[in-house]
């Protein structure tokens, strides 16, 4: 059991940010997924972009309120109703 979901290793793909939950990230961190995802997204059928703190509430709190989703929409470019607001 992972992130409060059973077998969710099997269907998804973790990406862990050195941090701690509601601290800011820096820019470094932004450009690594920035331009981790889309490599990603070449070779896995990428649907959801969301944090431990969307798939078990309850249990996890990162990235938490310091991680801008936003910001990280908009330096993939993806126009993706994906990622959490």
């Amino acid at each position: 059991m992972h992130a409060g979901r059973s077998n969710c290793n099997d269907f998804s793909i973790g990406i862990e940010l050195e941090g701690l939950d509601g601290d800011q990230f820096t820019q470094e961190q932004y450009e690594s997924l920035i331009s981790l995802l889309p490599v990603l997204a070449l070779q896995y059928p990428l649907k959801h972009t969301v944090g431990h703190e969307h798939i078990a509430p309850d249990r996890k709190k990162d990235p938490g309120p310091g991680f801008s989703w936003g910001f990280l929409q908009q330096g993939v470019g993806w126009d993706h109703p994906d990622f959490p607001e």
